[in-house]
């Protein structure tokens, strides 16, 4: 009973319930003398740790294979070898991950079990598609359809099938390579949504808002992060990529809550070494824009010692790009990731045009303005202007200077920066009288402006705020602290 009270916990999302049950199972099979089952119960624990940012997982699967691999081989066995590999790939240790994996599957045949070689099979080619492999996407996806006819036989394989739709798109984001990452990231939620795989939406939400921030669309991006933390129990990766995306924002668009949001990031992170991976590049980008280069060598200087993101090229890149644009060494020959081996061999044009045909607007923008050619960097401006990416854009226009320019183009006026979506002082004042629930004819009356004119500022700020009507537009201001939206009684914003 407590084994299957475990399962519906895990379900639910009530990760330290379901610990706890697989543990209590675990004991009492022991006490049993009933190994087999004591050992299932140890890997669906580590399982659960795993997905909960528990460290205890690590141990939990390690006894668990012990005591299997001392029984005749088993489905047990082969779970055991899976979530080993599992594990691993999450450390980014893909080489050791995958040899797990490969034990897991060739078991589970052995054994008879498609559906269990299955799940060994996509964190397989989970591996691949980390590792760069052009043919694990289209494997993936053959798996992916795989456990979508599994899980019309048995309900517990929705879970894979939301897995495998995850990695589609989380880990092409990831190596930034977009194609049909936006598809998956669609289809992932809405079947998360329709199966309540509360974990997969969250999962699939977390996903979204990183996806939006390397398109540039920050505005979604605070959206989609704000909807995870929002959630009543997000996933702790979930979470992390949440308030990654934030602080990410926040910083760039040289908002005072930006130091805040990172060293929650950190925190979240924990012990973690995936996870503190993906941290330390962004606190190597807080030193840059915060226009501290020590700070920044600091940052990369004790990721390195920890080897934090050693596993994976693109952290690795990452923090040796910051390094380089903070006048430190760094060695081009280790960089693998291709825009930032670009960057860190100067060859700052061709890594703006990498990140262009990604559509990266951030990214291509600040190796613009690294660059000695003086249009490119005006380019940067115009970016970076257009994103709201205020301490960025500051670095661009030293740039100009350093550079003989005495013409630098006149940075947004202090209206447009006080609020992330970049609107004006006008479009402000119109945002805000559309608030109160007043039709265009009666908010140019109440500004002494022209019906049209209203208008025109109204399509400024659905742009601006990626918005089609009124509702969503003082919605999003509101959201984004560019427009605080007045209670009127009785009143609403009309489409």
């Amino acid at each position: 009973m407590l084994e299957r009270r475990g399962v519906q916990h895990y379900l639910t999302r009530c990760f330290a319930d379901a610990m706890a049950d697989h543990r209590a199972a675990a004991s009492i099979f022991r006490d049993l003398d009933d190994r087999l089952s004591e050992g299932r119960n140890l890997v669906w624990l580590s399982q659960v740790a795993l997905a909960a940012g528990d460290s205890a997982g690590e141990a939990a699967l390690a006894a668990a294979t012990t005591v299997l691999e001392a029984l005749p081989p088993s489905r047990e066995l082969a779970m055991s070898y899976e979530a080993q590999a599992r594990r691993l790939f999450m450390s980014s240790e893909l080489g050791a991950a995958e040899a797990w994996a490969e034990r897991g599957a060739a078991l589970a045949d052995h054994l008879g079990d498609p559906d269990l070689a299955l799940e060994s099979r996509i964190t397989a080619a989970v591996l691949g598609l980390m590792a760069g492999r052009d043919a694990a996407h289209a494997h993936l996806r053959e798996l992916r359809d795989a456990a979508y006819e599994w899980s019309l036989r048995d309900p517990l394989a929705r879970d894979t099938f939301a897995r495998a739709t995850l990695y589609l798109a989380l880990i092409p984001t990831m190596r930034r390579q977009y194609d049909d990452v936006d598809r998956y990231l669609d289809e992932g939620w809405r079947y998360a949504v329709d199966n309540n795989l509360e974990y997969w939406q969250s999962m699939q939400a977390g996903a979204s808002a990183v996806r939006a921030l390397d398109a540039g669309r920050w505005n979604d991006a605070v959206r989609q992060a704000r909807a995870v933390l929002d959630m009543p129990d997000p996933a702790w990766r979930s979470r992390l990529m949440a308030l990654m995306t934030l602080a990410r924002v926040a910083l760039r668009s040289g908002q005072p809550d930006g130091e805040a949001y990172l060293e929650q990031v950190t925190e979240t992170a924990g012990e973690d070494r995936a996870a503190l991976g993906i941290v330390w590049p962004v606190r190597a980008e807080a030193g840059w824009l915060a226009g501290d280069p020590a700070r920044v060598l600091r940052e990369v200087a004790a990721a390195q010692a920890r080897k934090l993101g050693a596993g994976d090229p693109w952290h690795a890149g990452e923090l040796a790009f910051w390094a380089r644009l903070a006048g430190g060494a760094a060695d081009g020959r280790a960089v693998v990731a291709e825009p930032y081996r670009l960057a860190v061999a100067g060859a700052w044009a061709a890594a703006a045009v990498w990140w262009e045909e990604r559509g990266c607007p951030y990214e291509t923008a600040v190796s613009l303005a690294a660059g000695d050619d003086t249009n490119a960097v005006r380019r940067a401006i115009e970016l970076l202007d257009r994103l709201g990416a205020a301490p960025a854009a500051a670095y661009a226009r030293r740039r100009l200077r350093e550079l003989g320019v005495s013409s630098v183009p006149r940075g947004p006026r202090p209206s447009t920066m006080a609020n992330p979506a970049g609107l004006t002082g006008r479009e402000l004042q119109v945002l805000e009288v559309v608030a109160t629930g007043l039709s265009n004819a009666q908010v140019a009356a109440r500004l002494f402006l022209s019906e049209k004119t209203v208008e025109r500022h109204l399509a400024g700020i659905f742009a601006k705020l990626q918005v089609s009507t009124r509702a969503e537009a003082v919605a999003a201001g509101a959201r984004i602290g560019a427009v605080r939206a007045p209670k009127v009684e009785g009143s609403r914003p009309r489409d």
